[in-house]
């Protein structure tokens, strides 16, 4: 480009007689020896040589052609800078988009990686309540199972967790726990059921306990039995 607008500046300030020859025009009484044409005189050999195609009529160009040349070269640079700077606007758009990407995955990943560890923390937590609770209950009282069946029953295991001075208290205040099932050893079928034996209360109960935090929520089962005197 600028070797173009250069050529164009100096061609307008050149007036060139020959094209493809740099001889210069022969001077009158020369002698010019051109496709057999003799001729002897400089008009002549002119008249000659543009017959012959080697001879062109000499260009006037004036200071106004040479500031033409010269505005035109500079819109061609004018377009072609604002041709590149497009081209860098368009690389820093992809730029940002990419690194956008990125950033975004990065976040996503972050949120997934605290989203999961708060998670773990919050079972943990609840782990340890229920691992609590069941130990406390086996220090509680044992209530023991009749033909009645009010009496221990998960709510009046409740009442009375409840009503004991040494209970286990859930360390969140937002923590909750209770006693949900109740079972009793049934020796003649050798398994837990939901019901007193017929054969009455044979010592030994599984209770389920639930704990709920953060909307979440853990079950464990305590086995605990009577204190047999003797």
């Amino acid at each position: 480009m600028v070797q173009s607008c250069l050529s164009g500046s100096i061609a307008a300030l050149v007036d060139p007689e020959f094209v493809g020859n740099k001889n210069q025009v022969p001077t009158s009484g020369e002698q010019i020896h051109r496709e057999g044409v003799h001729v002897s005189n400089r008009s002549a050999a002119r008249s000659s040589l543009m017959d012959l195609g080697l001879f062109r009529t000499p260009l006037v160009y004036s200071a106004r052609s040479a500031r033409s040349a010269r505005s035109a070269c500079s819109r061609n640079r004018a377009r072609s800078h604002g041709s590149q700077q497009g081209a860098s606007l368009i690389e820093v758009l992809i730029s940002v988009v990419l690194v956008g990407v990125v950033i975004l995955g990065l976040a996503a990943g972050m949120l997934t990686l605290i989203g999961t560890s708060t998670s773990t923390s919050e079972r943990q937590q609840i782990q340890l309540a229920l691992g609590s609770f069941t130990e406390s209950l086996k220090a509680g009282a044992y209530e023991t199972c009749t033909s009645n069946s009010a009496v221990a029953t998960p709510a009046t295991y409740q009442a009375a967790y409840d009503a004991w001075p040494s209970k286990w208290t859930p360390p969140q205040g937002s923590m909750t726990s209770g006693i949900t099932r109740v079972e009793y050893w049934d020796s003649q079928q050798a398994k837990f059921a939901d019901s007193c034996p017929n054969a009455g209360d044979q010592g030994t109960q599984r209770l389920t306990v639930q704990v709920d935090w953060q909307g979440r929520s853990g079950t464990a089962q305590v086995v605990i039995g009577k204190l047999v005197s003797q």
